[in-house]
């Protein structure tokens, strides 16, 4: 009987490396200019089946803003209570999603304490007190005496930031889509979700390279995506190629306990780059990101107007 047992583990297939990833949306309940009740609705609907399914977890950061809308507000409350009673996580994204390069710092400030209007009561009222923030665009800022000064802020307000480490420029696809839906253009729209697919496909190897050469091992993924109607079409098939790739969900709070994200964030500069690229900075190697995978030009071609 042992020998048997033995034989049929040695013969069994060799399971998928298990791996682990945190799924971060932000621009709850929905992104875009001003979106409408039934946009956000269909949104957060086809987004939390998605998830659902999979039996994947998520963190949705909140813009108060988007949620304060004349005539509409308590709907979009039950939005995000929709998100609560799914067993997901919310956090914060300012009020007003400006960007913290451009603001001072005490009107900032005060925009993080106005976005907690309407999240922090409801994770309250389920007893959930673990707070998480996320700067709009992940623009940190380019002075280090305004960035350090924050991030007093928020820990004194009993706040994580929560980084990202996948990122596949979901926002230009999406912008792109909804360009093509505006036409009824079904082939482009069919283009622009293959395409966006293949770009997780080209990135998610890629930063599992990346992670090794800094780490010498692959750390637990943030993916960073946003509530809107490219994520809500292609999900479920992102969620599978994650699967296919021995990917499991792992909440953000338990995600961010692995030892890499101690790793200082030396970045300052204009632009919001994966941690990655600020933890490179920090361990002598700046060239960490050299090869990322790039969106086809076309897919900004669509958004322009320049090519259908």
């Amino acid at each position: 009987m042992k020998l048997l047992t033995l034989l049929l583990t040695l013969l069994a297939p060799l399971a998928a490396e298990e791996r682990r990833i945190a799924i971060t949306i932000d621009d709850l309940p929905c992104a875009g200019g001003s979106p409408s009740l039934e946009r956000a609705s269909a949104v957060t609907r086809r987004i939390l089946a998605a998830l659902r399914a999979e039996g994947a977890t998520a963190i949705g950061f909140v813009n108060e803003s988007r949620v304060r809308v004349p005539g509409q507000q308590a709907q979009r409350v039950a939005l995000l209570q929709q998100w609560l009673d799914a067993g997901m996580m919310l956090g914060n994204h300012t009020f007003s999603h400006l960007d913290f390069n451009e603001t001072p710092l005490e009107e900032f400030e005060q925009d993080v304490i106005r976005g907690e209007a309407t999240f922090r009561p409801l994770l309250q009222a389920r007893g959930r007190t673990k707070l998480f923030f996320r700067f709009p665009y992940t623009h940190t800022g380019g002075a280090a005496e305004k960035k350090t000064a924050f991030e007093a802020f928020l820990k004194s307000r009993g706040y994580t930031n929560a980084p990202f480490t996948v990122e596949h420029e979901d926002f230009l696809y999406n912008a792109a889509y909804e360009k093509a839906a505006q036409r009824r253009d079904e082939q482009t729209m069919s283009r622009i979700r293959a395409a966006y697919l293949e770009r997780l496909d080209a990135v998610l190897p890629f930063v599992e390279r990346v992670s090794r050469d800094l780490f010498g091992r692959e750390i637990p993924q943030i993916l960073l995506i946003h509530a809107n109607t490219i994520n809500a079409e292609c999900l479920p098939a992102m969620l599978e190629r994650l699967k296919a790739r021995g990917y499991r969900g792992a909440p953000l709070e338990r995600t961010l306990r692995d030892p890499a994200f101690a790793t200082p964030d030396l970045y300052t500069g204009r632009f919001g780059p994966s941690w990655f690229h600020r933890w490179g900075i920090a361990l002598g190697k700046k060239s960490a990101m050299q090869g990322e995978p790039e969106t086809p030009a076309w897919v900004a071609e669509v958004v322009s107007g320049s090519k259908r």
